[in-house]
């Protein structure tokens, strides 16, 4: 072992990075975070360092360490020992205001991640107890003043209540796009740079479920495969806080589309909605602008149950459609999903859009982890008691980053991780009988349809 070194950042010191530095109630003697460096070396290769960032907030930013480029083309191996991380990377090529690439790396207790060559990175405790990080680095100088010069990072990461929101930094020039745009909008660019590394050309548009993807971080948009927009992509918020975009960044889109091509009505999906104050502030603005107009809509049953006046408001305006999650008639395999929801909740969910004249696209799934053939029974018997207009019936796929995915790891349940032979009712996990479940689909689909 090399002799350790001990370095302290005071919290003084971090006022020149900081989203808003009057915010900094603190004396000299705090100490914001501790590195720990030389506890063990490759010999003129590589040393070992652990840092130690105590769980705080200065205003809504989160504890994070000040951040530096490296003098030469190192890279950074980072472990998380304890607690919960974002990594902030950067690069620039001629003028450190000038970002061309800047991404979020998300890593928990156990997980490791790199920062690339010629990129400056900081860590963010995003956690509620103390981050604690393991390094491998080389022998190289490092670099703090050009982030000092620009006041931290191109974004500060910041605790907005529900969810975890990103403020670029005015003294940087805003992100641009590397390759092709293609269709995706400008507008998910909100709170972080929507970028795109790298875009494949299609001879024809294809469902990616039937493509052999290279990584998990490609998904597909039109007739391209688009690479590493880590905005819509990043699998790790598989299992955190939605993203959510303000309604004004929805209403500024739906303007634009409304004056370049107009339409004739609108589907929202997914955790877009998942807050009740979104809806209300939602109702209120689209209803100014729009009066009504026809729009499809995925909400959470629990959702409406506790805010049905909700439903009645988003009625007036135009919604004609819910999409809505039923996913099982078991209300222990709900549980087990951890959906946050009860059959009985759903009945009443269902209650109040049918009171709305509100119609129902019911979204369910078959051979979930664990379900016997009693509970697919119970979905099947469940979802012809509601009677949705429509149905979208779904056999559980495995999709790696998410609970469920390491949960059939851990229980050795996986048989194919083949993604490309993948089709809807191949055999994906044991303990299901695929055949029974087309059954089931199939009953399913008389008795509804």
């Amino acid at each position: 072992m090399m002799n350790p070194d001990v370095s302290q950042r005071m919290a003084q010191d971090m006022k020149p990075v900081l989203f808003q530095p009057k915010d900094l109630k603190t004396e000299n003697n705090d100490v914001f975070y501790t590195v720990y460096r030389n506890l063990g070396a490759v010999p003129e290769l590589a040393r070992y360092d652990i840092t130690v960032i105590p769980a705080r907030k200065v205003g809504q930013e989160f504890s994070k360490t000040f951040g530096h480029y490296h003098r030469g083309p190192q890279s950074d191996l980072y472990e998380v020992l304890d607690g919960h991380a974002y990594f902030l990377t950067q690069r620039y090529e001629n003028n450190p205001a000038d970002i061309k690439e800047a991404y979020i790396i998300e890593a928990a207790a156990g997980e490791k991640a790199v920062t690339p060559p010629n990129f400056a990175h900081l860590a963010i405790n995003i956690g509620d107890k103390d981050l604690v990080l393991a390094n491998w680095v080389g022998f190289v100088e490092y670099d703090y003043e050009t982030i000092k010069k620009y006041a931290g990072g191109c974004y500060y990461v910041l605790d907005g209540g529900n969810n975890i929101e990103f403020e670029k930094n005015p003294n940087y020039k805003d992100g641009k796009y590397i390759g092709e745009k293609s269709r995706v909008s400008t507008f998910y660019s909100e709170g972080i740079n929507h970028k795109v590394s790298e875009v494949i050309k299609l001879s024809k548009k294809e469902d990616v479920y039937c493509l052999e993807v290279p990584e998990f971080d490609w998904f597909y948009a039109n007739d391209v495969l688009v690479h590493n927009c880590k905005f819509c992509s990043d699998r790790r918020r598989i299992n955190g806080p939605p993203r959510m975009r303000s309604v004004e960044n929805v209403m500024a889109e739906l303007k634009q589309l409304r004056d370049q091509s107009s339409f004739n009505s609108i589907m929202f999906h997914d955790d877009l909605v998942a807050k009740p104050s979104w809806i209300e502030e939602f109702i209120e603005q689209f209803g100014a602008v729009f009066g009504s107009a026809p729009f499809f809509m995925q909400i959470h049953p629990r959702i409406i149950v506790e805010r049905k006046e909700l439903i009645a408001g988003l009625a007036k305006i135009g919604l004609i459609w819910v999409s809505l999650g039923v996913e099982s008639g078991s209300n222990r395999v709900l549980e087990f999903i951890k959906k946050e929801t009860t059959k009985e909740i759903t009945r009443e969910a269902v209650a109040i859009l049918r009171e709305n004249k509100v119609k129902i696209f019911c979204n369910f799934i078959l051979g979930l982890p664990t379900e016997t053939h009693a509970e697919a029974l119970e979905t099947a018997q469940f979802i012809e008691e509601i009677k949705p207009e429509r149905l979208s019936p779904s056999i559980y796929t495995l999709f790696p980053g998410s609970k469920l995915y390491d949960y059939c790891k851990e229980n050795g349940l996986i048989l194919n991780e083949n993604w490309s032979a993948y089709s809807p009712c191949c055999q994906k996990i044991k303990n299901i009988d695929y055949e029974f479940l087309k059954k089931i689909q199939q009953r399913i689909a008389a008795n509804v349809n």
